[in-house]
């Protein structure tokens, strides 16, 4: 008991797999409830099973990078030319953060393709909004890139990484005003459909749109929660800024999974459905909101101390850089 009570906390090997596959299975259920319209008790046992299943195929990833993440480590060792990227949790971050923007990428069109195929505005705002994630993460690490070759000197690059963070939460706090204008039009619409041309198709692509949205929510909220807990301890203003972006891309991957759903559903939403959506969304909106006012008080407070520390000559030279 004892040591099924061990492998419980610490899944290795096949407990390993087999948390994932009954995380993935759970879904695939409570999807599968969905799309047949099932009734009775054991719909809610189905649901509640495959919650746990879920939350217990996070909790084993989130347990698991650390080890893969020392593993490659170790290789980066082995290997030189590998550890230059592979050496670091930082450098692992940012290779991470390059392969999301690809993930994204495809999501992104998965989107618009939909957004397309329904004339579902909605669908078209979640498009742009991930790929406006994306592009933020990419000015984020380019910006970041630039900085490390344009400045030597580390107090100055400190600032600079600084402003980026700053920001990276003033284009947070204007995305997320467009996103709960989108939300709003979602609600108002019954599912942001211009018109009827493809209403006999939106169950399909409905589906389709919510097993992507289940696996890309399923990957955004393992990886937030690890990189929440990991990168709060480290002093990065860009490691905090990725961070950000990758927790926000995860929040708003399950207001689309609940969107989703709820028009496969109900193909016209009902007043219920809305409120439901509605309370969801402005949650979330309001959550990434104080998120992106916490980065703005916090750069700013930190440039502020920094000005203060440093040296008058060296003061005068940053004040000139911005």
């Amino acid at each position: 008991m004892k040591e099924l009570l061990e492998r419980f906390k610490q899944p290795r090997g096949a407990w390993l797999i087999v948390a994932w596959l009954l995380g993935l299975g759970g879904a695939a259920c409570s999807i599968a409830v969905v799309a047949i319209e099932a009734e009775g008790w054991w719909v809610y046992l189905v649901y509640t099973l495959a919650a746990l299943f879920l939350a217990y195929a996070i909790y084993a990833l989130v347990k698991f990078v650390p080890r893969a993440s020392g593993s490659i480590a170790a290789l980066g060792k082995k290997y030189p030319a590998l550890g230059k990227w592979l050496g670091t949790y930082e450098h692992r971050t940012l290779l991470f953060s390059a392969c999301s923007f690809v993930v994204n990428v495809g999501y992104v069109v998965l989107n618009l393709v939909i957004a397309v195929l329904t004339a579902s505005l909605w669908y078209g705002a979640l498009a742009a909004y991930y790929f406006a994630l994306g592009a933020l993460r990419y000015d984020v690490l380019g910006g970041t890139r630039v900085a490390k070759k344009r400045i030597k000197d580390e107090r100055s690059l400190t600032a600079e990484k600084l402003r980026i963070y700053r920001n990276c939460g003033i284009a947070l706090l204007i995305l997320e005003g467009l996103f709960m204008l989108a939300m709003v039009q979602f609600l108002l619409s019954s599912g942001g459909r211009l018109e009827e041309i493809a209403m006999q198709n939106l169950h399909t692509y409905t589906m389709i749109t919510m097993i992507a949205s289940a696996a890309y929510t399923f990957y955004k909220v393992a990886f937030a929660i690890y990189n929440v807990v990991k990168v709060h301890k480290m002093d990065d203003p860009e490691l905090w800024a990725l961070r950000n972006i990758n927790l926000t891309a995860a929040l708003v991957s399950l207001i689309a999974l609940q969107t989703t759903m709820t028009l496969f559903l109900e193909q016209t939403l009902s007043s219920a459905m809305r409120i439901l959506n509605g309370i969801a969304g402005t949650a979330v909106g309001l959550f990434v909101a104080g998120l992106a006012v916490v980065m703005i008080v916090r750069a700013n407070g930190k440039l502020r101390q920094l000005r203060i520390d440093v040296p008058s000559g060296q003061n005068d030279s940053e004040k000139r850089n911005g």
